[in-house]
């Protein structure tokens, strides 16, 4: 049996762990951390002020902790450049590692608001089961809809709030516009992984990869690029692949088409 000097010794060495794993890598083991904060009285953690009655009490749930990050750690980070085909840096695309079995899910409301005739935020990433509201917080009524493959709903004209949020319980792309006026377009890219990511300003993105798989599929979508505006493309990599800065480029559009209708978005790319 661990004897209490021993255990002292491994709260020490795993508390960092902990700690970095809620706040940087895994917000959901945040409970882990609130474990660990029970256990002692003050901030600074040394051998002294470890409450051991506390550790004996909650040893069974740290031991599980131990084991959930272990699961977590078992995935390398990668890093992506992503540019359109310009070479130039490409912000807001959407990449994506593709699941091989089921992820457990639980659903999440989001809200996209309807302010000056305009979607907000136009541009939207959630995963499979979760939620949309779509409050209007215009003085005037909107009419939303989309007739995309993931989701084809219609929001008929209203103000305030719908009477229900919408679901989104397919992977895809859907685009949303508003029937009244024309001008009014959103994106919503409907993950099914929980590996997604999205480029930063610098055309920079950072994903997680689950150890020991052969090859690895990636998706990639842009709200600009010059393909249809629902397709995904897809590209394959293997494990040596992932040791260096993985490049990837979109074809974009030099100049976004003017539009007069919500459908002319899908017309001009036919």
């Amino acid at each position: 049996m661990l004897s209490k000097q021993k255990l002292r010794g491994m709260y020490i060495n795993l508390y960092p762990f902990f700690e970095y794993v809620s706040q940087s890598y895994c917000p959901q083991f945040y409970c882990v951390e609130c474990l660990c904060r029970v256990m002692h009285n003050r901030s600074t953690l040394t051998k002294k002020n470890i409450n051991m009655d506390r550790l004996m009490k909650h040893l069974p749930a740290l031991v599980m902790a131990v084991g959930f990050c272990t699961v977590v750690s078992a995935e390398t980070m990668i890093d992506m450049q992503i540019h359109n085909h310009l070479q130039q840096p490409l912000p807001g695309a959407v990449i994506e590692i593709e699941v091989t079995e089921p992820e457990a899910r639980s659903s999440t409301l989001h809200i996209i608001d309807q302010v000056n005739k305009a979607f907000v935020p136009e541009f939207l990433v959630i995963k499979a089961g979760d939620e949309i509201d779509f409050p209007n917080s215009d003085n005037i009524r909107h009419h939303v809809y989309s007739f995309s493959e993931a989701k084809t709903f219609e929001l008929r004209l209203y103000a305030d709030r719908p009477e229900r949020p919408v679901d989104f319980p397919n992977p895809g792309v859907v685009l949303i516009g508003c029937n009244i006026h024309d001008s009014m377009i959103g994106y919503i890219y409907v993950a099914n992984s929980r590996n997604v990511a999205v480029s930063d300003e610098t055309g920079r993105a950072r994903l997680s990869v689950p150890e020991g798989l052969e090859a690895v599929t990636v998706t990639i979508w842009h709200p600009e690029q010059s393909s249809s505006p629902e397709l995904r493309r897809t590209e394959k990599f293997t494990q040596d692949d992932l040791t260096a800065l993985i490049s990837l480029s979109v074809e974009t559009l030099d100049v976004l088409p003017a539009r007069d209708t919500f459908g002319d978005k899908f017309s001009s790319v036919q």
